[in-house]
């Protein structure tokens, strides 16, 4: 099933998440865990900043300027170093 955004265009849709897990860059960098595989699906952003990382499609030491919410982009690595939004969810 499709569904249309503001703008009649048909809005991209994914399947849902398999799994969750807490992202803490207080004392190091997070890389994913088994249950990921290579890289995340996305991840969920409780509070809007920098996202500085390491992207499956975009290279190395990237820095994001992300807003609260659903972030669709496939990560790697979430840097301690450069990245300032909090409450980080990376989803499987």
């Amino acid at each position: 099933m499709s569904s249309r955004n503001a703008r009649g265009q048909e809005a991209v849709t994914s399947e849902s998440a398999d799994g969750f897990e807490a992202v803490d860059v207080s004392a190091e960098d997070w890389t994913p865990s088994a249950q990921f595989g290579e890289h995340t699906r996305g991840v969920l952003i409780g509070v809007a900043g920098n996202l500085k990382v390491d992207g499956a499609r975009m290279g190395s030491g990237v820095t994001l300027a992300v807003p609260a919410g659903w972030a669709p982009i496939m990560v790697t690595e979430i840097y301690t170093s450069g990245t300032t939004a909090t409450g980080i969810t990376a989803l499987s």
